[in-house]
């Protein structure tokens, strides 16, 4: 917290300078956030009701929370920006103290560093633009399947009549510790990424997706992962009306991963497509993703579940991410198992889901989602297929621009191939969950 305050005063004093002053015209500062306030009750944290020894006071989830993230942008110079965004953040109430001022405390207030990066752009004199961008950044590929992720960057940007690229070489965060000073560091047990974006017009208000995404993992010793990673799409988006539909293909190798040491060859797949639609008053969406599974036998040489990033295009809200706020505890995290900053799940997954919502008034948007989701390999998952069904009514109560305060009702109905993951003491119950969620939201 003091360093972001320290920060925050040598923004202001520098654009109060004179010598900021000058020239206005070239130099601009952009101050902009997210802020959310918000309560969340659910009914247990898993789906069976059996009574834990240690845990007699109950199962359920409950937390009323404060999150706030700003964005900081300044051009001090032409074709120079810097960009700094910090998260102070998830802080329950009940838990993060505002009064702890020791920073390894656990009920210190929360401060999560998220992007942090300086970006030069040249003029070309032509039809050309070209930008590089180093630092902390968000990268993402067009069906965030695969890459959506913070981490550090170097990026060229190239912008043409027709064609937008985006070339990437970083570091993906690992686990391996490393210590402080250089000497105690190296690049022998990183994890590396390289490759490229793009984005072509077709026609009007039609785009051609591509990706190619090498990743190189050495957190292992003597086991490392070469991972590459093709995306092909397509997208027609409209002021009323988006379509979208991409392929993702994985191939690579694990070296030294399987039963006896043998390589484990990585063949895996993910697709998703979908459509939104806005009518008069009413719009409404359907999206459908798959992620491949693996064959029916653990460590062997073949391993065709998909490395994933467990982000999507799903409205859904408890089967998928919750984007009102991630939690951290969607259920297609929580059935998977977690390989470096990439989710892997054997049994595959496939999710449909569908929302229609309707403008009632300036004051009144309500919103109703429903998804379903299956394992596509019943054979990793004990012999079921059924993930779950969800339902939820989003009541949003506008403010003004940006700004709305939100009520959510939520309702999931577990099957036996979630509750195989989940469950801590019974693995075939399938109690059905509720849960709400009611806060203060806006974004400028």
């Amino acid at each position: 917290m003091r360093r972001l305050h320290v920060l925050l005063v040598l923004l202001a004093v520098l654009l109060s300078s004179p010598a900021y002053a000058q020239d206005s015209v070239e130099k601009s500062f952009e101050f902009h956030g997210t802020f959310i306030s918000s309560f969340l009750y659910q009914s247990d944290s898993d789906f069976d009701p059996s009574a834990r020894y240690y845990d007699r006071e109950g199962q359920s989830v409950g937390q009323a929370a404060t999150f706030f993230r700003p964005d900081l942008t300044l051009r001090p110079m032409d074709h120079l920006t810097l960009f700094y965004q910090v998260e102070l953040g998830w802080n329950a109430w009940s838990r993060n103290n505002v009064d702890q001022w020791f920073p390894g405390a656990e009920d210190y207030f929360l401060v999560k560093h998220r992007e942090l990066w300086a970006r030069w752009d040249w003029d070309t004199n032509g039809d050309v633009d070209v930008g590089l961008t180093a630092g902390y950044q968000h990268i993402a590929d067009p069906s965030r399947l695969f890459l959506d992720h913070w981490s550090g960057f170097f990026s060229i940007d190239v912008a043409a009549p027709g064609a937008r690229t985006k070339i990437l070489l970083g570091q993906l965060p690992d686990s391996t510790f490393e210590g402080m000073e250089v000497r105690d560091n190296n690049f022998v047990h990183d994890s590396f990424l390289l490759g490229a974006l793009g984005e072509f017009d077709l026609a009007e208000n039609l785009f051609l997706d591509a990706a190619l995404l090498g990743v190189g993992d050495y957190r292992v010793a003597e086991r490392p992962l070469y991972l590459a990673t093709a995306l092909v799409g397509i997208r027609h988006e409209t002021a009323s009306l988006r379509v979208w539909g991409h392929l993702l293909g994985q191939s690579g190798v694990w070296q030294n991963s399987g039963i006896g040491g043998d390589d484990q060859l990585i063949l895996s797949w993910a697709a998703q497509a979908g459509i939104a639609q806005r009518v008069g008053d009413t719009h409404w969406g359907i999206n459908l993703l798959a992620l491949s599974p693996d064959d029916d036998h653990d460590g062997n040489n073949l391993l065709g579940a998909f490395h994933g990033s467990a982000k999507n295009r799903s409205s859904s809200l408890w089967l998928t991410e919750d984007e009102t706020r991630d939690r951290y505890d969607n259920l297609d995290e929580r059935i998977a198992m977690k390989w470096g900053p990439f989710f892997v799940n054997r049994a595959g997954l496939m999710v449909f889901d569908a929302q229609v919502g309707f403008h009632v008034a300036d004051w009144f948007h309500p919103l109703v989602i429903a998804a379903a989701s299956w394992n596509l390999n019943k054979h990793n998952a004990e012999d079921h297929v059924f993930v779950g069904f969800e339902t939820d009514l989003v009541l949003e109560f506008p403010l003004g621009r940006g700004t709305s305060l939100l009520a959510i009702g939520q309702f999931l109905l577990p099957g036996a191939g979630a509750a195989v993951f989940v469950n801590e003491i019974d693995r075939e119950a399938r109690q059905p969950l509720f849960g709400l969620q009611a806060g203060f939201f806006t974004k400028f």
